[in-house]
């Protein structure tokens, strides 16, 4: 019962976190990218 309760909770903080995660890694790509761009038309 105990382990079930872990997996549950784990399942539920992935599921929390994995849109956060999404939203970090594309806002560091637009970022990456927006300052690449940059720096080739200088």
């Amino acid at each position: 019962m105990y382990l079930f309760t872990f997996f549950y909770i784990l399942h539920f903080l992935y599921r929390m976190i994995i849109p956060f995660f999404n939203v970090y890694v594309s806002t560091i790509q637009g970022i990456l990218l927006a300052k690449f761009s940059s720096y080739r038309l200088k």
